[in-house]
């Protein structure tokens, strides 16, 4: 995929530095010793044929003189004898050859020396030439050429043995270096991919993990201090939830006592009902003729008492089913539209006392949504009391829950649940603070402001998101996304 970049691991990473680090060090080591000993032998080889050159011009100096060529074919041979020697031969000082052994006009390579025949000689009075070995009158003179030709093969065949052993060295190198690098992703790299595993399970949530490491160095200090701020995150983690636990069942209890009114006003009509069938009742009861026929009649007042005391029931029911703290916590797919039907029955009546018209919308084949009813039930509640708080006067109070569908597969994938109001509204300013604690606008109803807070994080526990939008004057708008459990 264009503009991905690929990942390359630190094992693979170490693999590929300790390895290329180690091939390219031994080829230039290599190519230097090899190169080096190539160069030696080279050298050795133009010594020795300079040195047989010259040994060859100096031997023959005496049958060049004489014009021996017997002694000088003698000599040619015997040198000839010498390994590596392919030819020599002896010439005059205008190079017509005296003497000569060996082909010389060979196919191969052939390093051909030469040294110059020097004679030193003397002249009497009758201008004949005498040679003498020793004296103080000699003058140097160069009278001819020696010449031999040296075959490389042996040269080349010793250079090719080294480079064998070169390349088998560096195969042996290079095999170390990987043994090598293999002992040090085994010391050093995977300690640090279970130190890396172990932050990848921490930040997914799961402070249980333990990383274990043996290296007696620093990794395993290392893997101690993480397994020890692992250890002292889960004990805060749980001094947190204890915490998180209290702070939202004393939010509730807050949002219990803004219900107080209203739920006393809802129990007091139908309770009123029960009470005044029951005294018509006993005036009936008290008739002396009080018959078959009175009783009928006074049966239908039963059945009023007896809706009036089941709605009473289900209105204290519906209470404390919220106020009640869980005794196990355990998320269950909820049907967010009864969820929001069941808040409604309590909080119901109470908008309507302040004049809030509210209107329920549920789109069909809502998806559930996996989580803990009580705890979204406070979440909506705060906001029904938020949005009745910002319309005194009364109002309109819209709530709406629909799927988000995947693009690609067109199942729900998110459950959206807004509570739209249309009252003050709120600045630019404070909606920035909205969610944080102890933030309230509420100043002469004494807010806490701790409900949209703990509103926040009851949200961010079922993995979801609560956002708002708001303007002075136009009302305010929150909207809940929760993930919509697979069908």
């Amino acid at each position: 995929m264009f503009g991905s970049r690929v990942r390359i691991g630190l094992a693979l990473k170490f693999y590929l530095f300790i390895s290329g680090l180690i091939i390219l060090t031994s080829l230039i080591l290599s190519w230097f010793f090899v190169n080096n000993q190539s160069a030696q032998l080279r050298s050795a080889l133009i010594k020795r044929g300079n040195s047989l050159a010259r040994n060859l011009a100096h031997n023959s100096e005496y049958g060049v003189l004489i014009a021996n060529e017997e002694l000088l074919v003698k000599l040619a041979k015997g040198l000839l004898e010498e390994e590596g020697l392919v030819f020599c031969s002896i010439e005059d000082r205008e190079g017509v050859i005296l003497a000569s052994a060996g082909p010389r006009e060979l196919k191969e390579n052939i390093y051909e020396f030469t040294s110059p025949i020097i004679t030193r000689r003397t002249k009497g009075v009758d201008e004949i030439e005498f040679y003498w070995l020793a004296s103080t009158l000699e003058r140097k003179e160069v009278i001819g050429t020696a010449r031999i030709g040296i075959s490389p093969a042996n040269m080349l065949q010793e250079i090719t043995r080294m480079q064998t052993e070169a390349v088998f060295l560096t195969f042996i190198v290079v095999l170390a270096g990987v043994l090598l690098a293999i002992f040090l992703v085994r010391t050093i790299v995977r300690p640090l991919q279970k130190l890396v595993l172990g932050i990848h399970r921490v930040a997914e949530g799961d402070l249980s993990y333990k990383v274990e490491v043996s290296s007696r160095d620093e990794i395993e200090e290392l893997a101690n201090a993480f397994n020890r701020m692992t250890r002292d995150l889960e004990q805060r983690r749980k001094e947190l939830k204890a915490t998180q636990a209290q702070l939202i069942q004393s939010a509730k209890m807050a949002a219990v006592g803004q219900l107080g009114a209203g739920v006393a006003h809802e129990l007091n009509n139908p309770l009123g009902g029960i009470l005044g069938y029951a005294q018509f009742i006993l005036e009936k009861l008290k008739q002396p003729n009080f018959g078959i026929e009175q009783f009928k009649s006074t049966a239908r007042y039963l059945e009023s008492i007896e809706q009036a005391a089941a709605r009473c029931k289900g209105i204290v029911e519906n209470l404390l089913k919220f106020s009640r703290r869980p005794i196990v916590i355990k998320p269950e797919p909820i049907d967010i539209g009864l969820a929001l039907q069941d808040t409604l029955s309590i909080i119901g009546h109470q908008l309507k006392l302040k004049n809030v018209d509210c209107a329920l919308d549920i789109k069909p084949g809502l998806a559930k949504v996996m989580g803990i009813v009580n705890q979204l039930q406070q979440v909506f509640t705060n906001l029904i009391l938020n949005a009745q708080q910002a319309m005194p006067s009364g109002g309109q109070l819209k709530i709406s829950a629909e799927n988000i569908l995947d693009e690609k597969s067109g199942k729900p994938a998110q459950v959206r649940i807004e509570f739209s109001d249309s009252g003050c509204g709120m600045s630019e300013e404070n909606l920035a603070h909205l969610f944080e604690p102890f933030f309230t606008t509420k100043q002469q109803q004494k807010g806490t402001g701790l409900g949209l807070a703990v509103s926040y994080e009851i949200i961010q526990e079922h993995k979801g998101s609560i956002k708002a939008k708001s303007k002075l004057g136009e009302g305010t708008t929150f909207s809940i996304t929760l993930p919509a459990v697979a069908a």
